[in-house]
């Protein structure tokens, strides 16, 4: 029998190979990325982790009762962001992005997995990004929970593999945060 967290990552693995091979991935996983790009790169990632982080705000007290005790840890993304833009002097942008399968806890677990996942990717880019840009720049965003990244990680998957929910509904979320972060990318 599959646990929720095995099935999120083969269930999800396609869409998240596709966010990685978008053009913006690749560039800042490379030396091609302009300290430009980057920062609008921050600035769309901000708008669409804005939105995100409210959905899984409106959920804070089922995490909570289901074991997730450190939710509002986990949901802190956004303020890492801006401390990213306010060190270039960037406005904070809003922009309106509607999640049609984040509805429920479920959902909201699978949209939770891949915010949380995200943070194990950024590890690496932080490094990409202090080597390539060789000068005083700002990754809170990437560098996240920091030396704690992969407890934090191991935590929340030890916790995917007890709690009990619809994983069809999970799985979705998940896949639709993939997906509207693709387009939200190419606009």
């Amino acid at each position: 029998m599959n646990n929720l967290r095995n099935e999120l990552k083969s269930l999800t693995a396609n869409l998240h190979t596709w966010l990685e091979d978008s053009k913006q991935m690749q560039n800042l996983k490379s030396e091609k990325l302009s300290k430009e790009e980057y920062i609008n790169l921050l600035s769309k990632l901000y708008c669409f982790i804005k939105i995100l982080e409210q959905n899984i705000k409106k959920y804070k007290e089922d995490f909570k009762n289901s074991g997730l005790e450190d939710i509002e840890q986990r949901i802190l993304k956004t303020t890492w962001l801006k401390k990213d833009l306010d060190f270039y002097q960037i406005p904070l942008k809003q922009k309106e992005i509607e999640f049609k399968t984040l509805n429920n806890f479920s959902s909201i677990v699978g949209a939770l997995y891949v915010l949380e996942g995200s943070t194990m990717g950024g590890m690496q880019i932080s490094k990409i990004l202090n080597k390539h840009f060789k000068e005083n720049i700002s990754a809170q965003y990437y560098e996240s929970y920091k030396e704690q990244t992969m407890p934090k990680w191991l935590s929340f998957t030890a916790w995917l593999e007890k709690i009990k929910l619809d994983n069809y509904d999970a799985i979705l979320g998940a896949n639709e945060v993939f997906i509207q972060l693709k387009k939200h990318f190419e606009e």
